[in-house]
């Protein structure tokens, strides 16, 4: 519904009508059916997607808004702060931390591709395969890790990796090494507990 210089223009589906002042714009009860239910639609769709915005921007857009605006700033006395790029000038220059954000970028990008290798036929099964039942036990089992803290789904990996863990434990008993290995702390177990996290949100 738009309304220029006094007139009326309603398109509802492939139908369009103008009413100009004064004129009584009436709708067939299937129209009026029509119209409520797009705009419940995009109220639903809204309400939906507000909690999750609302974590997004609260938890991801400000913390990294308020980095953005911290790197531009570099303290001249206490609590005194100025506009300068010496941040940027530290970060380019030491290769400690240009090394840092590489690896860091690096290993980003490969666990998202991990995850979305992961989650996408899960996720396609779920939507476009189950059906009934079927797709609701699924879903269901996607939500169950969700009932535990993250927290503690990471330190359950902690206690299973570690040199004095389950795993390391299990190899020395199969006789595969002769001592318990350290599993932490490598690439690949940081790749593990990366697409272990961002699994289910990628599903």
């Amino acid at each position: 519904v738009s309304v220029v210089e006094g007139v009326v223009d309603v398109t509802c589906g492939d139908d369009r009508v103008e009413a100009g002042p004064g004129m009584l714009l009436m709708f067939e009860p299937g129209e009026r059916h029509a119209l409520s239910s797009a705009a419940g639609a995009r109220l639903l769709l809204l309400l939906l997607l507000a909690p999750a915005l609302l974590w997004l921007l609260g938890l991801i857009v400000l913390p990294h808004v308020e980095l953005a605006l911290l790197s531009l700033r570099s303290r001249v006395a206490p609590r005194v702060y100025e506009f300068s790029l010496r941040q940027f000038a530290t970060f380019f220059g030491e290769p400690l931390y240009w090394h840092t954000f590489v690896r860091t970028a690096v290993m980003s990008i490969v666990a998202t591709a991990c995850t979305l290798l992961l989650a996408f036929p899960i996720a396609w099964t779920v939507a476009k395969l189950a059906r009934g039942r079927q797709r609701a036990l699924l879903f269901m089992l996607c939500m169950i890790p969700f009932w535990v803290s993250e927290t503690v789904r990471t330190l359950g990996w902690t206690i299973l990796l570690r040199e004095s863990g389950v795993l390391p434990a299990l190899l020395v008993w199969a006789g595969l090494t002769p001592a318990p290995p350290e599993l932490l702390y490598h690439d690949a177990t940081i790749l593990v507990g990366l697409v272990y996290t961002s699994l289910l949100f990628m599903v």
